[in-house]
């Protein structure tokens, strides 16, 4: 019975003499472990999968099976969660797969180039992100179009539009309070930080029960200012936030929001296999 075809599926790039204990660490496909491919000064971290599961045609199939993607993706950040104990590493997008270890250093020698720039400048850096939060409350509901207007009542039809007007006021004053803490906690964040961005909205936004992002911003730290970082943050949230605004700290996560366009373009829009 012949064996069935075995892949190899690469989650990140670190520099070749930075590769992280990989004994204990399994891959997508938990029947492989990962593993370190060299190749000129570089190495990706890779293993083995079946391509009946994860070559091009299945991959069609499983990425739009829910349950599927959670736990591929949930092994894949298992990886790069270990490859953050490192210097640098510049992570690759889900489900990038090879043929074998020739197309991985295939990738390898194509994006050379492109991938040592990345280790250079992420080298001793962290991505931290940070998120504001405007909780539900009156000042940001909307009208209620259900409000009862007694016509009956002299002066009510007017009072409901005075009273639409005032809650569109205090609302819009909010949403002003909202943006000005936000741009002077993002200011503050990005002064201290190697670099920074304002990321969009994640597409699954926050719920209105529990609130509006304002700000979702990400923050490139080097490795021993993360304690300052996070405390120059709490700092920023307790002298800029309005009450009824929450701040989060989240971090490190793998550096995605500081590749270089080209290179975030291509290794995050989607499976590959090469």
């Amino acid at each position: 019975m012949a064996e069935a075809a075995v892949g190899g599926y690469v989650y990140c790039v670190v520099a070749g003499g930075d590769c992280p204990a990989l004994e204990d660490v399994r891959g997508v496909d938990p029947r492989y472990a990962v593993r370190a491919v060299a190749h000129r000064g570089l190495a990706a971290l890779a293993s083995g999968v079946a391509l009946s599961e994860f070559g091009a045609e299945p991959l069609k199939r499983n990425l739009n099976d829910l349950k599927w993607l959670e736990r591929t993706a949930r092994a894949h950040q298992r990886v790069l969660d270990r490859a953050l104990e490192g210097e640098a590493m510049v992570p690759l997008r889900l489900c990038t797969v090879c043929r074998d270890d020739a197309g991985v250093r295939a990738l390898l020698e194509r994006d050379h180039d492109v991938l040592a720039n990345a280790l250079a400048r992420l080298a001793g850096r962290q991505e931290w992100g940070l998120k504001l939060i405007a909780e539900p409350g009156p000042a940001r509901a909307a009208p209620r179009a259900d409000r009862a207007v007694s016509t009956k009542v002299p002066g009510s039809g007017r009072a409901y539009v005075d009273r639409l007007r005032r809650d569109r006021l205090a609302r819009d004053q909010a949403q002003r309070t909202e943006r000005a803490a936000a741009q002077a906690i993002h200011r503050g964040m990005a002064a201290q930080a190697a670099a920074a961005r304002v990321l969009r909205k994640p597409s699954r936004e926050l719920s209105p029960d529990a609130g509006e992002l304002v700000l979702n911003g990400a923050y490139l730290v080097e490795r021993g200012r993360a304690p300052e970082f996070r405390a120059l943050a709490t700092a920023l949230g307790e002298r800029h936030c309005p009450p009824g605004m929450r701040l989060e700290i989240t971090g490190p996560w793998p550096p995605y929001s500081f590749l270089a366009d080209h290179t975030d373009e291509r290794r995050r829009s989607g499976a590959d296999v090469r």
